[in-house]
C-alpha cells in the first residue's frame, strides 16, 4: 500500500531538524510486523516495525542500521567505503499509534549519551481526508 508520509529526525537538545523528507512511501505487512520504505533523492530509508521493536536501515553515502527497543541498549552500525563503525543505542521510548511512529533515543559513547535524537514518522493529512 502506498502512503504519503513525513519522516523527521531531530536533535533533542535544541529541537533542530537534522533530516526531513515528505513523500510517497510503500508500506507492506510482514510476518511479524510491517515495513515502511521511502526513496529520497539521495538515500533510501526502510523502517521495520514490530510489536515492541523497530529497525531502521538508511542507505546513502553512509549505510546505517539501528535497532530500537524501549528501555534497552541495542547495537547499531554505520558503514562507508572506508569501514564500519559500531554504535550503541539506548531507546527511551518507542510509540506506534494512529499512523504515527515516534522513537526517542541516545547514541552512546563509553556507556554515556553523546547525542540524543527523536525520529518521527507520520502520515500526511490532506484536506480531502
Amino acid at each position: 500500500m502506498k502512503r504519503d508520509i513525513t519522516m523527521i529526525q531531530r536533535n533533542r537538545a535544541n529541537r533542530e531538524t537534522l533530516w526531513q523528507h515528505s513523500g510517497e512511501a510503500a508500506e507492506t505487512k510482514t510476518a511479524r510486523g510491517r515495513r515502511i520504505s521511502m526513496q529520497c533523492a539521495d538515500c533510501s530509508v526502510t523502517l521495520y516495525l514490530y510489536e515492541q521493536a523497530a529497525v531502521l536501515e538508511s542507505i546513502s553515502s553512509l549505510s546505517v542500521t539501528m535497532m530500537f527497543r524501549a528501555g534497552h541498549k541495542t547495537r547499531a552500525h554505520a558503514g562507508s567505503e572506508i569501514g564500519t563503525v559500531p554504535l550503541e543505542i539506548y531507546t527511551h521510548s518507542l510509540e506506534q499509534e494512529d499512523g504515527r511512529v515516534r522513537i526517542v533515543y541516545d547514541v552512546l559513547t563509553m556507556g554515556s549519551a553523546c547525542e540524543s535524537f527523536e525520529l518521527e514518522v507520520r502520515e500526511n493529512q490532506h484536506e480531502s481526508d
